[in-house]
């Protein structure tokens, strides 16, 4: 606690001298406090000076990750792919983040170029293998790497227990991502839709029984994704929006709203007419409408929840959802 609080005084200090340029403070102390977009200006600033230094780059990278920026890191890989991160030791040290940027965008080309730079013995090189042969229907392969994985983990698991909960933490949520890969594939060879079901049934349950780390529950989605659209797994996104919102990442909450109504069919992501909107989940335009409200215009939002409101009731449907636009008219007032 001493220490985070240190950290957290010293940064402020920093804030308070405007005399020094940002790429003079270390990012790292407002990656330890979580403030990742200030983190990211100053590993920006930092290669802009240094344009070949590998530690920006993989800064640059770390932040993007953490936010959840996968779209603009992927632009970002692959324009340094030629140039930064063009040299082979480069690779090396930074395959892995660009592996699970492939991976979180879904550009499997892109997660197969970088495995020959991967450490055989890692289990993320097992793992990437894993989901290749998954999404190539090569199943048998896939479980075969699952295995490896899965044994390549059980020292580094044993070794850390007794050291670090944290650490640990984050080993078995590796071994979850590995159960959960063996699920895909027994879901894609699933005869009946009961046993779709039931792995779904089971993929929610043990989302909800996950530490509230934003990074982790977006691990886990990455790989349901495999089989289940957004759509189909509408539940489990709408609660990883509001464990971004708790977790102080809006940003990522409202790009992950905006998703859900384009991959829902919606174009015009236009806040006035997704409340008018005929073929959008109802579930995302409340919960598209509470975020507007705690984080950004409120007069905006309750505007917005007086004409969705209206549209529900012109429509008769939905009287349980009527019933909490009302809820919130009235505490919102």
């Amino acid at each position: 606690m001493e220490k985070h609080v240190a950290t957290r005084n010293h940064a402020v200090r920093f804030d308070q001298q405007p005399a020094i340029m940002p790429f003079h403070i270390r990012p790292e102390m407002y990656e330890q406090l979580g403030r990742w977009d200030e983190a990211l200006g100053i590993h920006e600033a930092n290669r802009e000076l240094e344009p070949f230094h590998l530690d920006h780059t993989k800064g640059i990278m770390r932040c993007l990750a953490e936010m959840g920026r996968w779209d603009k890191l992927f632009s970002f890989c692959k324009d340094q792919l030629t140039t930064t991160i063009a040299d082979e030791n480069a690779k090396k040290e930074l395959c892995y983040k660009i592996a699970d940027c492939g991976f979180h965008v879904g550009d499997w080309t892109f997660v197969e170029s970088v495995l020959p730079y991967m450490k055989k013995s890692n289990p993320k090189s097992f793992f990437y293998k894993a989901v290749l042969a998954v999404h190539e229907q090569r199943y048998s392969e896939a479980e075969k790497f699952i295995q490896q994985a899965r044994l390549t983990m059980d020292n580094d698991i044993s070794a850390l227990v007794g050291e670090s909960y944290t650490r640990a933490y984050d080993k078995i949520v590796g071994l979850q991502e590995l159960t959960e890969l063996e699920e895909v594939i027994a879901y894609k060879l699933a005869q009946t839709e009961e046993k779709r079901l039931l792995i779904r049934k089971v993929w929610s349950q043990r989302l909800l029984g996950m530490a509230e780390y934003v990074t982790h529950w977006q691990k886990m989605l990455a790989i349901q994704s495999l089989v289940l659209t957004p759509e189909e797994n509408i539940e489990s996104w709408l609660k990883f929006v509001a464990l971004c919102e708790k977790s102080s990442k809006p940003d990522l909450a409202m790009r992950t709203l905006m998703k859900l109504f384009t991959d829902g069919g919606l174009r015009d992501t236009d806040p006035k007419q997704l409340v008018k909107a005929q073929n959008v989940n109802l579930q995302v335009v409340e919960q598209f409408l509470e975020h507007v409200w705690q984080w950004e215009e409120r007069a905006t939002a309750f505007a917005l929840m007086q004409t969705f409101a209206s549209t529900l009731a012109q429509q008769g449907s939905n009287e349980p959802l009527r019933a909490r636009c009302h809820l919130k008219l009235g505490q919102w007032q």
